[in-house]
């Protein structure tokens, strides 16, 4: 039977297909190719077994039917053996299995290099696809779109300066730079003063250290200029004679095959590439070349997930050494770990300048000579350190001496110091006079603290589960480009001035979570949700309410309100309820001008799967491949067909998916100033003991203010809320609701417990249903439905409609009938957001003037606003004092003013 290879460049499926002599089929993925979406009930989530759904993207959608189309073949992955191959490989694996109904499944290989023996041998090593790891790939992203959606409620925008995303890999890299940037700073030594000399032997220059002045220092450290120049003068003019030469043995160990992190730093230091030059060609190396008429890989795999076999490369990298240097300079020295090695070590690159680049050349020659130097004997020689005197000064020299350069012959960089053709040191004897030629006073800082480097930063990253990737390499390198991070010429990486306003910005922004802490909090979280002591949708409710605690709005979220008509009155006068009847409301073209910015803190639910696309089935007997050769594109073209119309239902968004916020305009609505025209007769009222209220008093909604006018980011945009419009549509219906009849069917039915007819009767409670073998039978019901669907989803899961339900006394409640849901609420809830505390809902309430507006149910929270979504003052809010009671004057028509006397009618009114 033939077999697929799935394979993520046309470079790979050529050299696959040229090295196994067309043994295997390719076919050619280049994004990622499903949607997934899971069950926020399913067991045991995290395991990436079950609970989750895979349709095929827009971009995809052909690669999926040509998969389909070939089902009767044997099908391998072969894709890059990093995080997002093994999340691509599970998708394609649950996908196949479901559309096969479990009786086909893809098997993976990793390939370690694309060349004849590498691929026969990873043929022989088929893995089964990673679920698991795969599955936490997934709930990370989940995590991360969460987190940049709180970013955009705090910050503004979820892009730093020069549109770097500011996503978990890189606020965790920058934070981490940044604490060892002020460790750095925090325990650096103060510079001192040293001087050194350049003397002159009969073999050449060398460079001595003075390490004692009498009377000035014993160190050879110096505090200040001034003790620099009274040890000038112990020795000025007069020169240095030689003490003593000691010699001592040294060994330098060769180095192991490059790892990533460290091809990464020489690239850097020794040839100038960026990460992002070294990684592009690193995936050129790997994918292959045109050599000898053939597309053959030139290296191994850049990454790995598991372990990588090199039996086979490290025999001919041996045998190449032997050819070179003879079977004496050739030594056995596995590598540790996962390193990087030449396919054909006998390739320089100076045979390759018609498929690379200079730059390319060089990097190659790196790869191929270190590895070289891996299998061969270390270095031998000799140090020597001499003694020599001036005046009342004390001064040291070191200079080495090779006697075997042993790997040296292959390898070089870094290692110039012991390359030296000439020792000058090695001839002197005691009591020579020495030259002086050259005197440089210069400072030092002694002992620094360590900056980090490409290999430890992605040492301490790995542990955030961050390895060194392509997505890590490039943003690396985005970093460099954008002023973030810099790299100085020893390869030690210092942050820039972007990275601190970043990282300033965000310890205001989460001031109980600074700097690396809110990466461990990340990190933490996810961890138990991957390893199951948490489900991963109450794990994202968490997570999410934490941040809405503990996060602290930077940027202005203008919440317009629409302020009430103030009518020119005494402020003593009550109105009458008639003229509050002929008071004209706020038209429908009014209202709809008035919209309402508020920050979204909802949590965006999973969509619950419509059914599951694994059904366990029983194993396939002989396959006839002529057979399904034939039925494969009907099969395919139904298969097709059916995920299209399951992805074409509306369903919610998955939850994790950064939604952008569409921008509204807010607009203030112009008060009339007319004067309430008062009534012939007129309550006055007269408070006892209260002091007169302020007129035009207004109390502003309170708003999120900048914390710096400089700052960097923009302001952010309110997604839109549920319209006055439809909140009115769903009091109408939920109007319908409780005006509905009685059903037909249930009068006269049979009793559920003896199957008598029930009898229609009606208390002070109400109406209800009683059996008519009352008091032998004593089944009763409320004469209302037990239940009925509204169209309204719920406004915590958002994947039920609620429910009407009926206490015995008549009275309603709102439920969600979910399972693990456990809304309910007495008043009508509306899909809105509390832009003060960050409720998910607010419910219907009644003022005292009768009014229906929609208030914030969370205790202490007194935000309220009008159907039409215009923010007001909550009726007695300020009112903490109790009532007082009032005293009501009713006076004549005709005793509006003049100095007689008047007669009052004194009425009193109920405290």
């Amino acid at each position: 039977m033939t077999s697929l290879v799935i394979v993520e460049s046309e470079a790979k499926a050529k050299a696959l297909s040229e090295q196994t002599g067309g043994a295997h089929e390719t076919l050619l993925l280049r994004s990622a190719p499903m949607k997934v979406s899971h069950h926020s009930n399913a067991a045991k989530l995290y395991t990436g077994e079950t609970g989750f759904q895979f349709v095929p993207t827009e971009a995809e959608r052909e690669f999926a039917s040509d998969l389909l189309t070939n089902l009767y073949k044997d099908i391998y992955v072969a894709l890059e053996s990093d995080q997002q191959g093994e999340y691509w490989s599970w998708m394609l694996s649950k996908f196949v299995f479901a559309a096969s109904k479990g009786g086909k499944g893809i098997r993976r290989i990793h390939v370690s290099g694309f060349g004849a023996e590498e691929l026969a041998e990873a043929f022989r090593r088929v893995e089964p696809v990673q679920d698991n790891a795969a599955a936490a790939f997934y709930i990370r992203s989940l995590f991360n779109s969460c987190l940049l959606r709180h970013l955009h409620r705090l910050i503004g925008t979820v892009n730093g300066p020069g549109g770097l995303p500011l996503n978990f890999t890189a606020l965790t890299t920058l934070f981490l730079l940044e604490e060892r940037e002020a460790e750095a700073a925090a325990f650096s030594a103060p510079a001192k003063w040293q001087i050194t000399a350049q003397v002159s032997t009969p073999t050449g220059a060398v460079k001595v250290r003075l390490q004692e002045a009498y009377g000035i220092t014993d160190d050879g450290f110096f505090r200040d200029q001034g003790e620099v120049k009274k040890a000038l003068a112990l020795f000025a003019g007069r020169p240095l004679t030689v003490k003593d030469v000691a010699e001592s043995d040294f060994t330098i160990e060769p180095p192991m095959p490059y790892r990533l992190a460290e091809l990464l730093h020489d690239g850097y230091v020794h040839l100038g590439l960026g990460p992002a030059m070294v990684l592009q060609a690193l995936q050129k190396f790997h994918a292959g070349l045109p050599i000898d008429g053939r597309q053959t890989g030139l290296i191994s795999a850049p990454f790995a997930v598991i372990p990588m076999s090199y039996q086979v490369v490290l025999f001919r990298i041996r045998k190449e050494v032997s050819t070179i240097y003879g079977s004496g300079e050739m030594i056995e020295r596995p590598p540790n770990g996962h390193v990087i090695l030449p396919l054909l070590p006998g390739l320089a690159g100076d045979h390759l300048q018609d498929v690379l680049s200079p730059n390319e050349r060089q990097l190659y020659d790196l790869i191929r000579g270190r590895a070289l130097a891996s299998q061969m004997p270390e270095a031998v020689g000799r140090n020597l350190l001499m003694e020599c005197s001036g005046g009342d000064c004390l001064f040291q020299g070191r200079s080495p001496w090779l006697t075997e350069k042993g790997f040296l012959k292959a390898f070089t960089r870094s290692y110039d110091l012991y390359l030296s053709p000439d020792c000058p040191l090695r001839d002197l004897q005691a009591d020579q006079q020495l030259a002086v030629e050259q005197v440089i006073p210069e400072q030092s800082a002694g002992v620094t603290a360590e900056y980090y480097t490409f290999d430890s930063l992605c040492e301490d990253l790995a542990e955030f589960s961050l390895p060194l990737e392509s997505v890590l390499i490039l943003m690396l390198q985005e970093m460099l480009d954008k002023k973030y991070l810099a790299i100085d010429a020893r390869g030690g990486l210092h942050i820039e001035g972007n990275a601190g306003k970043v990282i300033a910005t965000l310890n205001r922004a989460f001031p109980a979570m600074k700097g690396i802490n809110l990466s461990a909090y990340f990190e933490q979280t996810i961890g138990e949700v991957v390893s199951g002591r948490k489900s991963l949708d109450f794990a994202l409710k968490q997570f999410d309410q934490n941040f809405i605690m503990h996060g602290v709005p930077l940027v202005r979220v203008q919440v317009p309100r629409a302020v009430p008509v103030r009518e020119k009155k005494s402020k003593n006068i009550i109105k009458s309820p008639e003229l509050e009847s002929r008071k004209p409301g706020p038209t429908a073209e009014s209202a709809s001008q008035l919209s309402v910015e508020v920050a979204d803190f909802r949590v965006i639910e999973e969509p619950a799967l419509v059914k599951s696309l694994v059904e366990a089935t029983q194993p396939p007997a002989a396959i006839d491949e002529e057979k399904l050769r034939a039925e494969a594109p009907q099969q395919a073209e139904e298969v097709m067909g059916e995920i299209t119309r399951d992805s074409a239902q509306p369903r919610e968004e998955v939850a994790g998916e950064a939604r952008p916020p569409e921008e509204e305009s807010a607009t203030r609505v112009e008060m009339s100033g007319e004067d309430e025209v008062a009534p012939r007769e007129t309550v006055e009222t007269v408070e006892t003991g209260s002091a007169p209220v302020a007129e035009d008093a207004a109390t502003d909604m309170p708003e999120f203010q900048e914390a710096e006018q400089e700052t960097v980011f923009e302001e952010p945009l309110p997604e839109p809320e549920e319209s006055g419009q439809q909140a009115a549509e769903h009091i109408a219906a939920d109007a319908a609701i409780a005006e509905q009849p009685p059903a037909e069917g249930l009068q006269g039915r049979p009793c559920p417990d003896c199957g008598k007819p029930l009898m229609l009767k009606s208390d002070r409670f109400g109406r209800y249903w009683v059996c008519s073998d009352y008091p032998a039978c004593r089944h009763a019901e409320s004469y209302e439905i037990g239940q009925q669907k509204m169209d309204l989803p719920c406004p915590l899961c958002g994947q039920e409609s609620l429910t009407v339900k009926r206490t015995p006394t008549g009275k309603k409640l709102y439920v969600c009938p979910g399972d693990g849901c456990e809304f309910m609420a007495w008043s009508r809830p509306h899909a809105v957001t509390c832009p003060g505390c960050g409720s998910p809902f607010l419910v219907e309430k009644k003022t005292a003037a009768g009014r229906t507006v929609l208030r914030c149910p969370r205790a202490g929270c007194s935000y309220q606003q009008t159907l039409d979504g215009a923010q007001m003052e909550r009726e007695g809010a300020k009112a903490l004092p109790p009532a007082k009671k009032k005293i009501l004057v009713r006076r004549p028509a005709g005793s509006s003013g003049g100095t007689g006397r008047k007669k009052v009618l004194v009425r009193r009114k109920k405290g």
